[in-house]
């Protein structure tokens, strides 16, 4: 086989290599939680899990530290 046509096959095939692998991770990382399950229902779970509230922030509401208060 060529020299140039080697070379341009190995970069391929690493490149698609490289693509799969952070893929993969990517989406491992990434996987949804579940719902309608036993593993939902055992966390607890409906379908969106919240820390706090939908109108609280980092501040809360009263606190002087705010930077729209200033």
């Amino acid at each position: 086989m060529h020299y140039l046509a080697f070379n341009y096959l190995f970069r391929f095939i690493h490149t698609q290599i490289t693509f799969l692998t952070y893929l993969s991770r990517y989406l491992w990382a990434v996987r949804p939680p579940p719902q309608n399950s036993a593993e939902a229902k055992k966390l607890g779970g409906g379908p969106v899990a919240r820390k706090s509230q939908i109108d609280e922030g980092f501040y809360s509401v009263g606190d002087e530290q705010s930077p729209s208060t200033e």
